[in-house]
């Protein structure tokens, strides 16, 4: 989901018609065949939301990559990471990983085996949808509404609505919070039960209150932060 949803921006149809390519073209080559409809669609979406991210710069990817190199000295957590790795740039070895992170987060919520980054298939995947994304990557338009996060102004009161926004967005439905999201409703959900039973028709914003909750409590990404951490980082980070 973008960030400004429900509300369209220009570059959206771009997007969209990208995502249809890659879907298409990981059809064609039929390969990771033991991947379901759904995670099928969920890391062609998330390939194209890290896309959008780095052509933006809007930070996502950078803090997570950021802040693994710090913690470990390297920016992902792969048994290999090619030479021509460049940080912050689109890189073959982040679809990598990202293709194997989601795929997991699904079959965790489903009870599916685990996909490992370096099975050949993930790596041949990753090929295909990097070569696809390297052709158009000079023209891609900006997405405007991976700009949002850009000059927010955590300390400015008239900012809080717009910040509040974009911390759940982040936490419930980025494409690099797909896995948290998912284990965290797992935790919640026969929360979700009792509170839609005992108020009914009212139950909305005892269910908000607790999504509110649990997203300011439940460590999150992946590299496991606390969501304020995470938007604090992407706004303002570190320069050394």
């Amino acid at each position: 989901m973008q960030p400004g949803y429900p509300i369209t921006a220009p570059t959206d149809p771009y997007y969209m018609s990208l995502t249809a390519q890659l879907g298409a073209a990981w059809d064609k080559w039929g390969g990771l065949s033991t991947l379901n409809d759904d995670t099928r669609a969920r890391v062609t979406l998330a390939t194209v939301g890290y896309f959008q991210d780095i052509v933006a710069d809007a930070g996502l990817w950078r803090t997570f990559t950021d802040q693994h190199r710090r913690k470990f000295g390297k920016p992902l957590p792969l048994s290999h990471i090619d030479d021509d790795y460049t940080d912050f740039e689109l890189n073959r070895d982040d679809i990598r990983f990202l293709i194997a992170y989601i795929a997991n987060g699904e079959h965790a919520h489903l009870g599916l085996p685990h996909i490992d980054p370096d099975n050949p298939e993930v790596a041949a995947l990753a090929d295909l949808f990097f070569n696809l994304l390297d052709s158009v990557y000079e023209t891609a338009p900006t997405p405007v509404d991976y700009l949002l996060l850009a000059g927010l102004d955590l300390n400015n009161p008239q900012e809080t609505e717009q910040a509040y926004n974009l911390t759940y967005w982040l936490f419930w439905n980025s494409y690099i919070m797909r896995p948290t999201m998912l284990a965290a409703t797992r935790t919640i959900l026969d929360d979700v039960r009792a509170l839609i039973d005992r108020h009914g028709n009212d139950a909305e914003p005892h269910v908000a209150d607790l999504h509110d909750h649990v997203m300011a409590k439940f460590p999150c990404g992946p590299i496991p932060m606390p969501i304020g951490q995470w938007i604090q980082l992407i706004i303002n980070p570190p320069e050394d």
